[in-house]
């Protein structure tokens, strides 16, 4: 039950309890609908190198300049070759569910939650250059901040 779900706040007991007690509530059907998700693995190489984690991810990841004033840049890679060096505020990949997000107000497209794709697009760019991508959803896509353009506290 959530911004996914046709589901009215008010009315969730009377949809959830079918799901969690199914054998009290014969012929109600409940409908799932699978949708894609990205699984994202963040490596840092500092303060603790060779920290990873994986989580994944139902509509977005952002990387961004955080709390900087200056632009970001962010090397993007895809199945391991060099695509772009992106500058601007950010960037974000999208799965379709997350296309309608983050990404449709960043200038990315909608796309059906049925397609399975990536979406990669860039936040407020620098470069008319670089503009929104829609990739098949088995590439690899690795977004690397430069430890050049990284902000370090004081």
């Amino acid at each position: 039950i959530g911004v996914l779900s046709p589901v009215p706040v008010r009315d969730f007991m009377q949809f959830l309890f079918p799901v969690v007690l199914p054998d009290r509530h014969p012929g109600k059907r409940i409908v799932v609908t699978l949708r894609h998700r990205l699984l994202c693995r963040l490596e840092r190489a500092s303060p603790r190198p060779g920290e990873c984690v994986e989580f994944q991810v139902l509509n977005e990841v952002l990387v961004h300049r955080a709390n900087s004033g200056s632009l970001c840049s962010i090397r993007v890679s895809v199945d391991g070759e060099f695509v772009t060096h992106a500058q601007g505020d950010g960037v974000v990949l999208a799965t379709p569910t997350g296309s309608t997000a983050y990404s449709l107000s960043s200038g990315g497209s909608m796309v059906h939650p049925t397609v399975p794709s990536i979406l990669l697009t860039p936040v407020c760019p620098h470069s008319l250059s670089f503009r929104p991508c829609v990739l098949p959803e088995h590439v690899e896509v690795t977004l690397t901040v430069p430890e050049q353009t990284r902000c370090h506290p004081s």
